[in-house]
């Protein structure tokens, strides 16, 4: 899609190829000189040639996947000089994305904050993501940063945790005020010594959801993250976005959307598959409402419900959510 000067490539699997000719160009060739950024969401597997050939007002490329694509002989940027374009990409994959030809040559933003989510959040209610800092090894550092989580979750403190590897070092204490929750990490001991800077995983923030929480992608908050190191140097960011997924309802598992025919008409639920299996109905918050063991082939189920989402399980794997 395109909006103002954005082009973004979303989806799964891989890109289209295109060519240096005017019947097989990419279909956003003729904004070409207009087009300053370029987004690529994290299931894309593969860029097709010549994609964003000739964009000469390019100013930053955002690729999402945790993989860096091999665009390597496949001129993707044909006349577009990188050196001059930054690049930003996951935290955990810059290394990556620095060996990687084509990839390497950019200018790769290496932010001194990063959030990765580890565990999205699935059928048992809960989820994780890593807050990472870009600090030297050898300098102890301390310093705090606020948590605001959305509706419907909170903060799993039993598996919150600095990570292992500065768990000796350094104390985390946590509090809540006013539905934002305060993090505050202070010195304790030395650390191993290292010359460069690298980036080290903080903490492990993990949540729960309740029942009236859909699946989709919700934003977090931190706040006012400030770190203060031994040597002088700080960390300060007043705002940093933090992505969570919810893959599956509290007790659902995720929808599967291949299987056989689940619909729902006039009070009365259809489910043909082509197995004998049981059928385990379920309301939205996952109560189980109906149960029923069906032959191979289709059955009606009537069900006194009116209105609403309902979620339909066969044993043999699938699950479906129609609307009745």
């Amino acid at each position: 899609t395109l909006s103002d000067d954005t082009l973004t490539v979303s989806g799964t699997g891989a890109m289209w190829d295109y060519y240096d000719d005017g019947n097989h160009r990419a279909p956003w060739y003729p904004y070409r000189d207009s087009i300053k950024a370029v987004v690529i969401g994290d299931r894309v597997t593969a860029i097709g040639t010549y994609a964003f050939a000739d964009f000469t007002a390019l100013t930053s490329v955002t690729n999402r996947n945790p993989e860096p694509q091999d665009i390597a002989g496949k001129n993707v940027f044909a006349n577009v000089t990188i050196e001059n374009v930054a690049l930003y990409v996951p935290v955990k994959s810059i290394a990556l994305y620095k060996a990687a030809s084509v990839w390497k040559d950019f200018l790769i933003d290496e932010p001194a904050v990063g959030v990765y989510e580890t565990d999205p959040v699935g059928a048992d209610g809960k989820g994780k993501f890593e807050l990472l800092l870009l600090v030297p090894a050898d300098v102890l550092f301390e310093g705090s940063f606020t948590l605001t989580l959305p509706d419907g979750f909170s903060l799993n403190t039993s598996e919150t945790k600095l990570s292992d590897e500065l768990s000796a070092s350094l104390a985390l204490i946590t509090l809540q005020t006013d539905g934002t929750w305060l993090f505050t990490v202070n010195k304790k001991a030395s650390v191993r010594s290292s010359a460069a800077n690298e980036y080290r995983k903080l903490v492990d923030i993990a949540y729960t959801i309740d029942g009236s929480v859909e699946t989709g992608d919700y934003a977090a908050q931190i706040k006012d993250l400030s770190f203060t190191f031994d040597d002088g140097t700080t960390i300060e960011e007043p705002e940093v976005p933090v992505k969570i997924t919810v893959a599956a309802k509290l007790g659902i598992s995720s929808i599967d959307a291949s299987s056989g025919r689940v619909y729902f008409h006039k009070q009365v639920l259809y489910v043909d598959t082509p197995v004998a299996e049981r059928i385990n109905v379920y309301s939205i918050t996952g109560t189980l409402l109906y149960q029923l063991e069906k032959p191979a082939g289709e059955v009606a189920l009537i069900i006194n419900r009116s209105g609403g989402i309902l979620i339909v399980r066969g044993s043999s794997g699938w699950t479906r959510k129609v609307k009745n």
